[in-house]
């Protein structure tokens, strides 16, 4: 299942954030990162894609496919020769439709610091265990927030959102330490 990864990242980002103090070590981190798959970063022929990068490709992925729910659902509303047209004076969308559309609108405001950060950190080379692990936060966190929004579950909408905040901020910290 393609959300059986997080709720092992989100473990092990609150073993980070709570146990601060007690000296959480970069291989307890390495350890919890190895251990969740990231999709895309099998052996491509002779090399690799890293994983932070290759969180990057599928967030970028995740961004481009949550045009489809909204982009169908007005044109099953709207009929085909009006989304086809020039799309003036369109009605504001509602329902899940209106929902789907803010999700990827928020999904384009949170990718754009997210590659900034990744590829920051990549080109720095500050990537590592704490980086890996925001990385995850962030693309797991944006999958369940898309499809929570979509759904119209409110505050479990707020919490995915924030995982891949945290993430985000995972990510500045390594850069900036």
């Amino acid at each position: 299942m393609v959300l059986s990864g997080l709720p092992a990242t989100l473990a092990a980002a609150r073993q980070v954030i709570h146990n601060e103090a007690a000296d959480v070590t970069v291989a307890t981190m390495s350890a919890v990162a190895e251990s969740i798959p990231v999709p895309g970063t099998e052996q491509l022929g002779e090399t690799t894609m890293g994983s932070e990068l290759a969180l990057l490709a599928w967030s970028a992925a995740l961004c481009l496919v949550l045009v489809l729910p909204y982009a169908t659902g007005l044109t099953l509303k709207l009929g085909l020769p009006t989304m086809a047209g020039n799309r003036e004076g369109l009605p504001e969308p509602t329902g899940w439709i209106g929902r789907a559309k803010r999700a990827h609108m928020n999904m384009l405001e949170n990718l754009v610091p997210f590659a900034a950060l990744v590829l920051a950190a990549h080109g720095m080379g500050k990537l590592g265990a704490l980086t890996m692990l925001g990385a995850q936060l962030f693309f797991w966190g944006r999958l369940a927030h898309a499809v929570i929004y979509i759904a119209g579950v409110p505050y479990l909408r707020t919490l995915a959102f924030l995982a891949g905040y945290v993430g985000m901020f995972m990510i500045f910290i390594s850069i900036v330490r």
